[in-house]
């Protein structure tokens, strides 16, 4: 079915026990009081060889979420396998490595049901981009054009925005979308800055300009950085305001669970234009007038 716009995603984290079930997910087609794209994480290596893993036993069952796939993309939810993240590099360095990757992912797509695409989460190691590109025009051959390629890179990672460039070109990638996660200790417009800076210097340039192209990624706390320097809703949403793109996802959904499903509730809103958004944390206010020169500090911008 391809993905949304806007898009409302997230990502569900089936190794961890804490995930609800894919059936107590929020979800709406149109992003509304819930996600419209999942990202059920994760598709793991096994082995060097492009062989592929799945196992979603610590939340449910495989036939149980075959099942709970089904329901969600017949309520119009898209749902795209994700490979790779922490733990889980593979080098596709050669076409028969990508070969056995399809294969195996081919495999594991029948299992489970149809599914509406594959997103890339690469750490650990180089990508390469003739396999990676290879490998997403023979996904699309067998399921469709439909079959949407997503990719979840660091957002300062200039050699993942060439790799996204050549996917892009070739008809291969779909949607970008970088991960905003931990930007180290910033103040709310430096957040916001550094998102802007970042897709406007090195992501809108691997997508030809392309907003639709593009999604940010965001791990929020109640404020900033109260928790690993993630973001706070209201900056989460100044920061997709100052470059609006297809949309925007959030790690994870066991944190979402735990915390309140802040992004659905605070930033979800901004995105689909459904209802008023947070405002912006308070401006501390200004010095009285003094009668000597003003000392000129704060935070590197």
């Amino acid at each position: 079915m391809g993905l949304p716009n806007p898009l409302v995603g997230a990502y569900w984290a089936c190794y961890d026990s804490s995930c609800p079930p894919l059936s107590q997910v929020p979800t709406n087609a149109a992003g509304v009081g819930g996600y419209n794209t999942l990202f059920i994480f994760q598709i793991l290596p096994d082995g060097t060889t492009g062989r592929l893993s799945f196992d979603s036993q610590s939340v449910e069952s495989t036939a149980q979420l075959k099942t709970d796939i089904a329901a969600k993309r017949a309520a119009g939810i898209s749902i795209l396998l994700s490979f790779g993240g922490s733990g889980g590099y593979l080098a596709i360095s050669s076409q028969a490595i990508a070969s056995t990757f399809v294969t195996s992912l081919e495999a594991i797509i029948a299992e489970l049901g149809p599914v509406d695409g594959l997103d890339w989460d690469i750490e650990g190691g180089p990508m390469y981009a003739a396999e990676m590109t290879s490998i997403g025009q023979q996904l699309k051959a067998k399921y469709g054009n439909g079959f949407s390629i997503t990719m979840a890179p660091g957002p300062w990672d200039t050699a993942a925005a060439a790799v996204a460039k050549t996917m892009y070109a070739g008809g291969a990638l779909d949607v970008v979308g970088p991960q905003f996660y931990e930007q180290g200790t910033l103040s709310h417009t430096e957040m916001v800055s550094n998102v802007t800076q970042r897709i406007t210097d090195i992501w809108l340039p691997a997508v030809d300009g392309n907003k639709d192209a593009l999604m940010i990624g965001f791990e929020l706390a109640a404020s900033d950085n109260t928790a690993a320097d993630y973001m706070a809703p209201a900056t989460a949403v100044g920061a997709w305001q100052a470059s609006p793109v297809r949309g925007a996802f959030v790690w994870n959904i066991a944190e979402e669970t735990a915390d309140g499903h802040l992004f659905l509730n605070d930033v979800a809103p901004a995105i689909v234009g459904s209802s008023p958004v947070p405002a912006p944390p308070p401006t501390p206010p200004a010095p009285p007038p003094a009668h000597h020169h003003p000392h000129h500090g704060g935070k590197r911008a």
